[in-house]
């Protein structure tokens, strides 16, 4: 349990909201087909979730597209599992500022790098993961409709909150944009 997490995602929305304002970013729709680069966000849950994210990362690099991978661990029982390497970056809580937002050096960059495509697939509503994809410079961001509709460009609504059929879905429909 985080003391005072209210309040706290309350002021972190508050700066969130001062920093976006400044920034700038270009959006474009673009085409599976057509992109470089690709980040993809997602809330790190079970093993089955892990797989998904695999399968899709290995989908975007089979296609000759770099990508890069944000893993949130919402769980501080499992923090020490997941080990992060150049391509897949996992943080928790522990990584955050006091108001809730990543404060890693690595996360900070990615921020910065205007990829292609960004493709979140939590369903969950996690504030530090709103702040990476609302911050991003991502040319295009994509994800579930619901909770970080606001932060992305193109949502996909399920009947079921199924990571695979999310994945599914905004791949038919990232291959299909003109």
């Amino acid at each position: 349990m985080i003391p005072f997490k209210n309040s706290r995602i309350k002021i972190g929305n508050f700066i969130l909201n001062s920093r976006t304002k400044k920034r700038m970013r270009e959006i474009k729709a673009v085409n599976l087909k057509d992109i470089s680069s690709a980040l993809i966000t997602y809330s790190v849950k079970c093993k089955e979730s892990e797989d998904i994210i695999k399968e899709l990362k290995n989908e975007l690099v089979e296609s000759g597209i770099k990508t890069k991978i944000v893993g949130f661990i919402p769980d501080k029982n499992k923090e020490d599992l997941y080990i992060t390497d150049k391509n897949h970056i996992y943080f928790s809580i522990k990584d955050c500022s006091f108001f809730l937002y990543p404060k890693q050096e690595d996360i900070k960059s990615i921020i910065d790098t205007q990829f292609n495509l960004l493709i979140n697939l939590s369903f969950e509503y996690h504030f530090p993961l709103h702040w990476i994809i609302k911050m991003s410079k991502a040319k295009f961001k994509s994800g579930p409709a619901g909770e970080y509709k606001d932060d992305t460009d193109f949502m996909i609504e399920l009947n079921s909150k199924s990571e695979k059929e999310l994945k599914n879905e905004l791949l038919r429909y990232l291959k299909s944009i003109n």
